[in-house]
C-alpha cells in the first residue's frame, strides 16, 4: 500500500506538502498548481487510497471506527489495566463501535513502524511510551493519521501527559517534610523519558531545599520480584532507610513484601512512598496499604483517546497539549506527614 511517503519521494517534495494537497488545502498554503497536480498524478500512479475512516464519526457509516495504540512491550502492565478502563469508559459514550488495536513495539523502535504509521490503516494512532530515539523519530515525521502522543510532550503534535516533574518534586517534598536521618530512592534500570523527568526533579528539588540526610539510590529491574530481592538485600547489609521512595509500584510491591516478611514494620519504622499508574485498589489493599503519587494514567488515557477521536472528526485542537496533575493517596506505609510515629 502506496504511502504518503512514496509520493513524497516520487515528487520530490516534503510529506506535509503532500498531506495538504490530498486533504484538499493546496491553495490553503500557497502549494503551486504544477506541485499540486504532479503529487496528485503521483498518487493515482502509485494507487494511493486515502482512508476513509476519518469520515465515521460524522456519518452513519455502520462500518467499525478503529484506533491503533501504540504501547511498549516491556513491563508496563499496571498502567495497561488503566488503559483499557479508559478505553472502556470512553466507548461507552460513542453512539457505534469503537475498535482499539494494540501495536506492541519494543522502545528505540518506531522508526522501524514509519509505513504503519503513515499506511492510514487506521483512523486515527496514541503513541504511548516513546523512548528519547523514538521522540527523535517523531518530531522529524508528519502523519495524515491523527496521531496523539501519550504521557509525552513534543512541538507538532497533540498531547495529553501528566506532569511527571511534579511527580518527581512532591515525592521530594513529602519525604523532607519528614525530616528523616536516612532516605533511599529506587529507581528502574531501563530508564525512559518519564523516569528521567521524575528523576531529575527529585534531584532538582533536593537540592533546592538543601537537605543533608543521607541519600541512597539503588537500580533494579522494573518487576515485583527486583524488588522483593532489593528489599532482602537491605535488610541483609542493615541498610534499610528511614524513608524510600519507588519510582515504580511493581517494584515497591515486591519491596514491601520483603521488608514484611523480614519483621520490618512498614509505615512505622520505615516508610514507603511509590508513584502509581495503575488502579488504586492494587495499592490500598496491600498490607500495608500503599502511600502513593497517582499518575493518574486513566485520566490521561481517556483524555488522549477523546482528543484521538475529536481530531479524526475534526473537532479538536491539532495543537492540544494536555497536562494533568498528579494526587497525592496518603496510606498506612507512608502517614501524612504531621501524623507519623
Amino acid at each position: 500500500m502506496a504511502t504518503i511517503y512514496d509520493i513524497a519521494k516520487l515528487c520530490q517534495t516534503s510529506a506535509a506538502t503532500v498531506s495538504y494537497v490530498l486533504n484538499g488545502r493546496g491553495d490553503e498554503r500557497r502549494i503551486s498548481k504544477a506541485t499540486q497536480e504532479k503529487i496528485l498524478a503521483a498518487a493515482e500512479a502509485l494507487n494511493y487510497r486515502p482512508n476513509t475512516n476519518a469520515k465515521r464519526l460524522s456519518t452513519d457509516s455502520p462500518q467499525q471506527l478503529s484506533v491503533a495504540l501504540y504501547w511498549p512491550w516491556r513491563y508496563f502492565e499496571q498502567p495497561m489495566i488503566a488503559i483499557m478502563r479508559a478505553v472502556n469508559q470512553v466507548t461507552q459514550l460513542l453512539s457505534e463501535p469503537l475498535e482499539v488495536n494494540i501495536q506492541f513495539y519494543q522502545p528505540g523502535t518506531l522508526p522501524e513502524r514509519r509505513d504503519a504509521l503513515s499506511s492510514q490503516l487506521y483512523a486515527g494512532q496514541l503513541i504511548a511510551g516513546a523512548s528519547q530515539s523514538d521522540m527523535e523519530f517523531l518530531s522529524g515525521s508528519s502523519f495524515l493519521t491523527p496521531t496523539v502522543l501519550v504521557n509525552r510532550t513534543l512541538p507538532g503534535y497533540p498531547c495529553v501527559t501528566i506532569d511527571h516533574r511534579a511527580a518527581g518534586r512532591r515525592a521530594c517534598e513529602l519525604i523532607a517534610a519528614i525530616r528523616p536521618q536516612t532516605v533511599a530512592t529506587v529507581w528502574e534500570h531501563q530508564f525512559h523519558v518519564a523516569t528521567n523527568a521524575r528523576k531529575d526533579a527529585f534531584a532538582g528539588r533536593w537540592a533546592e531545599l538543601g537537605l543533608s540526610a543521607e541519600n541512597s539510590a539503588y537500580f533494579c529491574e522494573a518487576s515485583a520480584e527486583s524488588g522483593y530481592e532489593l528489599g532482602i538485600k537491605l535488610v541483609q547489609k542493615k541498610l534499610v532507610s528511614r524513608a524510600i521512595f519507588c519510582n515504580q509500584e511493581e517494584i515497591a510491591r515486591g519491596l514491601l513484601a520483603a521488608l514484611n516478611e523480614f519483621g520490618v514494620a512498614v509505615g512505622r519504622d520505615t516508610l514507603l512512598l511509590t508513584t502509581t499508574a495503575g488502579p488504586a485498589s492494587l495499592c490500598r489493599f496491600t498490607s500495608p496499604s500503599l502511600s502513593t503519587i497517582d499518575l493518574k494514567m486513566q485520566s490521561v488515557a481517556s483524555e488522549a483517546l477523546k482528543l484521538c477521536l475529536n481530531l479524526i472528526s475534526r473537532r479538536g485542537d491539532p495543537k492540544a497539549h494536555i497536562v494533568l496533575q498528579p494526587e497525592v493517596a496518603f496510606r498506612d506505609s507512608f502517614p501524612e506527614p504531621g501524623q507519623t510515629n
